[in-house]
């Protein structure tokens, strides 16, 4: 009888060592994958810069409708209604947008401050220039200048964009 409540113990505790290894592993794949989220997101920013004379797409706007989708290039041909063609590859949001931790308010557009990363999971924070140094991202002293960060469980952890390579992702 003691030997079979020794044998249960050894399994409980090699239970809940591999537990926390899967949890712990699964938390840095999210971790990499909104890094590559933001990297995603700051390539079609840079993209759209490209094809419009450096101005900055606004989330929630016609050249960003849907903060998940990126920003998007509208080309009017004729009377016909836009052809929209987002710049992000794959014509879609990025998965980790769409599932996982990062779903609902995924990316957000900041002025001034940044918001309060939360305790679980990520959070994009877009920035544009003029902005202060912040926790978020690096100072950003012209208006054509930009910044994604990355918060991650509780902590800003790398920013994407127009940032010093100490910062970057």
């Amino acid at each position: 009888m003691v030997e079979m409540m020794v044998v249960l113990l050894i399994i409980a505790i090699i239970s809940a060592v591999a537990f926390q290894s899967v949890k712990g592993a699964r938390t840095s794949g999210g971790r990499s994958e909104a890094i590559a989220a933001a990297t995603r997101y700051a390539d079609a920013v840079d993209r759209f810069q490209q094809e419009h004379g450096r101005q900055l797409p606004k989330i929630g706007t016609p050249t960003w409708p849907v903060a998940d989708e990126g920003p998007v290039h509208r080309l009017v041909i004729g009377s016909a209604a836009p052809i929209v063609r987002p710049y992000l590859k794959g014509s879609r949001a990025p998965e980790i947008m769409s599932k996982g931790p990062l779903t609902g308010a995924s990316i957000v557009q900041a002025a001034g401050s940044c918001p309060s990363p939360p305790a679980e999971g990520g959070l994009l924070v877009f920035r544009v220039g003029p902005a202060p140094n912040a926790a978020c991202g690096p100072a950003l002293t012209t208006p054509n200048q930009f910044s994604i960060g990355v918060a991650w469980h509780g902590e800003y952890v790398c920013t994407a964009g127009d940032v010093p390579a100490a910062r970057r992702c």
